[in-house]
């Protein structure tokens, strides 16, 4: 049999030792209205120094296992005290009185294990109650702690919409002294007109059975004061299924709803500085392609361009050129990443290749001059930030092209018969742009014939994954280009981009995809 002491002095220790041994054995002191047990208490003995006999009647008689209590009350208090406990609300029959003397506290105890053996024999089914906490403590005192103490705006109402309770916070939030001073009001009586009537008409919804519940943000306003809340609400229903009103809880979302507003207006503004940085970047592209035409007026080299952003601004960047000899150049870089600070590499690129035209004919000493002025810009960032690229002039007189790859291999010639893919192992590659200053780059120069094609393309092709993780890598790109053998730079392109696509099973890639086709004549 468990049994707690709750208050006892030692004298009434002492008198449970010598009456009643074997519960003495057994039994242990406790703090209530929280025993700290979770296996069923059979008996609680309450002595005289406990402060709050009355209140604390009430919290055992609530308890769902509700033990037998026996109260020991001084003499001269006995009269007053026995009978609150035998008429006051709330006070149950499991609740006994003694006088502080031990022929009366081994009377009481007499009296209550016989009740504890009436009991043992009746079976009850408590499963019916769905308890969902510890059976010793009372779940009116668990509320009222919920509602006195959390701040939390929390709320039950009748059909009428009238408060049946509140939180103290709710209370004390709206001008109220204590949830108490609600109890009858509806919304109409704190609230303004506005937020009252929404109110009023979700709770009808859910009395009336038309929503299982309501789950909104509310903009509150009353006497002055606003604020939004996030609201949860139920139906109450009685155990037989009853509509009997609504309870809720709603939380004050007011500094989150503000900070939403300004991360939108954040957004807007970032969303039109990358549109304008978007079409900023679109102007340094080449809007239309240079022709290129001997004496007689017969076209020398073709260009198309393939460009698509992964995001709205890229890290890939290409020029087509005249150089002071007259010769077609490109110019193709990948900055490393995409988005604001790649696109803002392109731009200082941009401005780079105006500055350094001069040397537009050679390229090695061109691409040196990049190398270094972008290692200068980027070396006291403290980023890590670098370019591959290429760049390739050329002759459309003596048919060479003259080239000077960094960071990677990214070109790839079409002959008639055969492609050739210009890598570490048939051309010089340099270091990636950026990375530390050179005193020189080695460029390479090759012949070409009428038809033949130079694809120059940056690392987001040939790196593309599909669904299983493999890389698209040269050889599919090289087949692209052989299966769109015959057709017009332009087609060839988009044919190159829809192979790409079909492969990883993207509309739209992770990185930036860049291009440029030129075809010799």
């Amino acid at each position: 049999m468990k049994t707690i002491k709750v208050d006892c002095s030692p004298l009434v220790a002492e008198w449970l030792a010598e009456l009643r041994p074997e519960l003495d054995a057994d039994a242990v002191d406790a703090t209530l209205p929280i025993s700290g047990f979770v296996e069923k208490i059979d008996l609680v003995i309450v002595g005289n120094e406990c402060g709050e006999p009355i209140n604390l009647a009430r919290t055992i008689s609530e308890w769902n296992s509700a033990p037998i209590s026996i109260f020991l009350i001084e003499s001269l208090e006995y009269e007053t005290l026995d009978h609150q406990l035998q008429y006051a609300p709330g006070v149950g029959k499991n609740i006994l009185s003694c006088r502080l003397d031990k022929d009366s506290f081994a009377q009481a105890l007499s009296t209550a294990l016989h009740a504890i053996k009436q009991r043992s024999q009746i079976s009850l089914d408590l499963s019916r109650n769905n308890v969902l906490f510890n059976q010793n403590l009372s779940s009116r005192w668990l509320l009222n702690r919920l509602l006195r103490e959390l701040p939390e705006y929390i709320y039950f109402k009748d059909t009428k919409c009238r408060f049946l309770a509140v939180s103290d916070y709710l209370a004390k939030s709206t001008g109220l002294g204590s949830g108490s001073e609600a109890i009858g009001k509806t919304d109409y009586a704190i609230f303004d007109n506005d937020h009252a009537l929404d109110a009023e008409k979700d709770e009808q919804n859910l009395i009336e059975g038309k929503v299982p519940f309501i789950d909104k943000e509310e903009y509150v306003t009353w006497e002055g004061n606003q604020m939004w809340v996030q609201s949860y609400k139920l139906p109450l229903m009685s155990p037989s299924g009853y509509p009997l009103g609504t309870f809720g809880i709603s939380r004050d979302i007011t500094q989150k709803k503000i900070m939403q507003d300004e991360l939108v207006a954040r957004h807007k503004q970032l969303n039109e500085e990358m549109d304008l940085a978007r079409l900023l970047q679109k102007s340094l592209l080449n809007k239309d392609l240079p022709r290129f035409a001997n004496s007689a007026g017969d076209p020398t080299m073709e260009f198309a361009v393939k460009h698509v952003p992964s995001t709205k601004l890229s890290g890939d960047f290409y020029n087509i050129r005249r150089t002071p000899q007259g010769h077609p150049a490109i110019f193709l870089a990948d900055v490393m990443g995409h988005g604001a600070s790649a696109a803002m590499i392109t731009a200082m690129l941009y401005a780079t290749l105006n500055e350094i035209s001069y040397l537009a004919d050679e390229p090695d000493r061109y691409m040196l001059e990049i190398n270094n002025r972008l290692h200068s810009w980027l070396k006291d960032t403290g980023q890590f930030i670098f370019a591959s690229g290429v760049y390739c002039v050329l002759d459309t007189e003596s048919k060479k092209a003259h080239l000077c790859q960094n960071g990677g291999a990214h070109v790839m010639m079409a002959k008639q018969d055969s492609t050739v893919y210009l890598n570490s192992q048939n051309s010089p590659i340099n270091s990636a742009l950026g990375i530390t200053p050179q005193d020189s780059f080695t460029s390479h120069s090759l012949d070409y014939q009428t038809q033949d094609e130079f694809l120059l393309f940056t690392d987001g092709i040939i790196e593309a994954m599909n669904p299983k993780g493999e890389a698209y890598t040269t050889e599919n790109l090289d087949a692209s280009m052989a299966k769109a053998a015959g057709s017009d730079p332009n087609q060839k392109l988009d044919t190159l981009y829809r192979d790409l696509q079909n492969f990883t099973d993207r509309e739209h890639q992770e990185d930036d995809i860049c291009m440029v086709l030129a075809k010799a004549f």
